[in-house]
């Protein structure tokens, strides 16, 4: 009897741990059924960034086409009536007009100044020493210069206003219908 007795005390046993990981089971699957989630989701785009220029006084504005060096769209046309028929030794200027329409700050370069033109490469065949000076054409420095991002609620943008300076030296008579152009360039970068 000894030994039936143990044997039932192991089926004893064995019904008690069957039972034991039946509820651990059921407390498992119950606890799972008590899980929660919380999801986010967000929309994202890229800012925008667009430098524009003006030389009609911020009537109309221009976007430059910086994707083909060839193509002069979105090339900002200063009058002609602003630098023709240049006097020895006269000095003029000209704003131009740069503004962000972007959606982050543009911190603009030192602006390029390109010269063609025997008006002003200085290469024409003179007679007195000091008169192969050609014009001169310097620009405000915008090194550094911020323009803020545009103001969509307030639809208010960043201008800044460059002084473009030609200066005809004290030519002698061979400057006499003497052409030429210049090329403003000014880049700016997200800051």
């Amino acid at each position: 009897m000894p030994h039936d007795q143990s044997g039932k005390r192991r089926t004893a046993l064995k019904i008690t741990l069957a039972g034991i990981a039946v509820v651990g089971i059921g407390a498992v699957a119950t606890s799972a059924a008590w899980t929660d989630t919380v999801l986010f989701v967000a929309d994202a785009s890229a800012a925008t960034f667009d430098l524009q220029g003006s030389a009609d006084g911020g009537v109309s504005w221009e976007d430059a086409n910086d994707d083909e060096a060839s193509d002069t769209s979105g090339v900002v046309v200063i009058d002609v009536a602003e630098f023709e028929d240049l006097l020895p030794g006269e000095v003029r200027q000209f704003d131009v007009l740069l503004r962000n329409a972007g959606s982050t700050e543009i911190t603009l370069a030192t602006p390029g100044v390109t010269l063609v033109g025997d008006l002003f490469d200085g290469t024409l065949d003179l007679t007195a020493s000091d008169a192969d000076d050609p014009a001169d054409v310097a620009v405000t420095d915008t090194d550094g210069v911020v323009l803020a991002a545009y103001d969509a609620s307030t639809g208010v943008y960043a201008e800044y206003a460059a002084t473009v300076t030609v200066t005809a030296p004290d030519w002698d008579r061979s400057y006499v219908g003497a052409t030429g152009s210049f090329f403003l360039s000014f880049t700016g970068t997200a800051s």
